[in-house]
């Protein structure tokens, strides 16, 4: 009977509902910490809170997970992260991993790829502005190439 049209359609039914039931706690959330009004902007560029941030990005063991610019390790390759997530959604993952796979599509999906969860490195607020404007000076090539 499974083969009948009626039937099939019964169990594609089934499945939409329950991909929708799935998806339905999936939502967009709206990061708790907002960078500086209009930042990013290029006049607004720190180079100085860049340096600080890519201290904290090898300080932290970021590096141990995630390169820029040279491909993927346990976590994805964060060249060009500011320009496809936003500094707002990047901020917001850094500062709570398991919040935003928790609520949020992308880092979800980012989960599945990578079979890994981003660990917690309890950053500050300020710390986190610091390693998003670093991604944003690697993102435009306003900082330096170095290994």
């Amino acid at each position: 009977m499974s083969g009948h049209p009626i039937a099939r359609t019964g169990s594609l039914l089934i499945l939409l509902a329950w991909a929708l039931c799935a998806s339905a706690g999936a939502t967009q959330p709206t990061p708790r910490v907002h960078p500086m009004p209009g930042w990013p902007k290029d006049e607004a560029f720190d180079g100085t809170l860049a340096e600080v941030g890519e201290r904290l990005f090898v300080e932290r063991g970021c590096v141990r997970c995630h390169t820029i610019g040279h491909g993927r390790k346990v976590g994805p390759d964060l060249a060009g992260v500011t320009g496809r997530d936003g500094p707002a959604w990047v901020i917001a993952m850094m500062l709570d991993p398991a919040e935003m796979r928790a609520h949020d599509l992308r880092a979800m999906g980012l989960k599945r790829s990578y079979h890994a969860n981003m660990a917690n490195r309890h950053l500050t607020p300020d710390e986190a502005r610091a390693i998003a404007e670093y991604f944003l000076g690697k993102d435009r090539g306003l900082l330096p190439e170095r290994r």
